[in-house]
């Protein structure tokens, strides 16, 4: 049986007594699917069609926009100049923080691993490590989100067909089915790209081997996976709830100044609490979400080097066999 003591206690540990790992944290968080996920459980589920109607009211897709551009150049050059000086600024900055992201899941993955193994690690080798494995992650977390673009859309898609055709049973049972196929799809993906990312990275294995190990990892250890995932899942449950709790308490003193320098008149005193507020919430949200995502992937990490090397009995093993004995009977 896996002790998930120890593992819970060694990413403690690593959290706790490596901090630079927070900002490796801060900005791997972008990489995470959250946002893609929260698609599928979205009360509306034509969210996909209208997001590009959005899109496609903008003009990007036809000349209309090239056009605009030619007459604000005949026009206006010096405001069309600084427009897109700031468009280039935003860009680049995106660019930038887009790659910092990359190099900083890598970064993460190789400092965990070291400093399990008692190997020296700190910021410097951190970004180093996460330079060099900035292309792995890259192509491994492109493909990731694209696999998972298409199942969420499917997802989503299907939800809507069920809601239209409410009335007809076999196209709602159908719809359900695809829903559901779609998830178990969904968490196979995420699963094989954690265990191929972790072989490419701490194994330094070659692209397609790392995807073979990962897959032929999973399918060999697919109730010890499932139990993992759900004993991460209860785990991050509690983390938010009582992450929710210190944000909520750290906002009630600025709300108590706001509403008292409101009802003053105060107005300086208004914007001052108010902008130093919303930087402070800022600065506890980030924080706090760069800890649970730092602690998260120690977990997985960890989790990984343990099961590349040994084979652990699930305990959701005793109810396939229950099962299996009631199918027997």
């Amino acid at each position: 049986m896996f002790k998930y003591k120890d593992l819970i206690t060694s990413a403690i540990k690593i959290v706790v007594h490596h901090k630079y790992l927070w900002f490796y944290g801060f900005f791997a968080v972008f990489l995470t699917n959250g946002i893609l996920l929260q698609k599928i459980y979205s009360n509306n589920n034509t969210g996909f069609a209208q997001n590009f109607q959005k899109l496609k009211g903008t003009g990007i897709f036809d000349f209309g926009i090239i056009n605009n551009i030619i007459q604000l150049a005949k026009t206006d050059p010096a405001g069309l100049a600084l427009r897109m000086a700031v468009l280039l600024v935003i860009v680049v900055l995106g660019l930038f923080i887009a790659w910092l992201a990359f190099v900083s899941q890598g970064a993460l993955i190789k400092s965990v691993s070291d400093i399990y193994i008692n190997k020296k690690s700190n910021f410097k080798t951190a970004l180093k490590n996460g330079m060099n494995y900035f292309w792995p992650v890259f192509f491994f977390k492109i493909i990731e989100k694209t696999i998972l673009l298409f199942l969420v859309a499917t997802a989503g898609l299907t939800m809507f067909y069920s809601v239209v055709y409410e009335n007809n049973f076999l196209i709602k049972i159908s719809a359900i089915f695809l829903f559901l196929l779609s998830i178990i799809f969904i968490a196979l993906v995420m699963l094989i790209t954690r265990y191929a990312m972790s072989y490419s990275i701490i194994n330094s294995r070659r692209f397609i081997d790392a995807v073979s190990l990962g897959f032929s990892l999973l399918k060999n250890n697919i109730l010890m996976s499932i139990e993992m995932s759900l004993v991460i899942l209860l785990i991050n449950v509690v983390l938010s709830f009582f992450a929710l709790v210190l944000v909520s308490a750290a906002v009630i003193p600025f709300v108590f100044l706001i509403s008292i320098f409101y009802k003053m008149a105060f107005l300086a005193g208004f914007t001052f609490i108010l902008i130093t507020g919303s930087l402070s919430l800022f600065i506890i949200i980030g924080l706090v979400g760069a800890v649970l995502f730092v602690f998260n992937d120690s977990l997985w990490t960890i989790f990984f080097m343990n099961l590349s090397k040994e084979k652990f009995v699930s305990r959701l093993h005793g109810f396939t066999q229950f099962f299996d004995k009631k199918t027997v009977s």
